[in-house]
């Protein structure tokens, strides 16, 4: 993947059409071994952007492993990975906060006597 930057995305698709997250998991260990100063880091970038907005959860599990590729001097792939976490921890909030107001729906009304 650092070495062909068009592989990123196809990657990123293919963890999103596999049922198992295992592939996505794998593939995020894997970046973490690459040289943080080689110049295909940046490749990284677009493939853990596509994947937060594919596989989000696999994201927000895997940020021990992945807040090490922040001290790259890439810039682009330390401001990824911010905007993934990001959007990812509101986009659970969204869904905490849309269960809540479903399960207050449900709840059958008092009935004033």
């Amino acid at each position: 993947m650092s070495t062909y930057d068009h592989i990123a995305g196809l990657a990123a698709e293919l963890c999103g059409r596999v049922k198992e997250c295992t592939l996505g998991n794998e593939l995020l260990r894997e970046i973490t071994r690459l040289d943080l100063n080689d110049v295909g880091i940046k490749n990284v970038a677009p493939f853990l952007a596509e994947l937060a907005n594919v596989r989000g959860k696999v994201v927000l599990s895997n940020i021990p492993i992945i807040l090490p590729l922040m001290k790259s001097e890439v810039y682009v792939l330390r401001s990824v990975i911010v905007n993934a976490i990001g959007c990812n921890l509101l986009r659970e909030e969204d869904e905490e906060k849309t269960e809540e107001q479903d399960q207050e729906d449900s709840k059958p009304a008092a009935k004033d006597e």
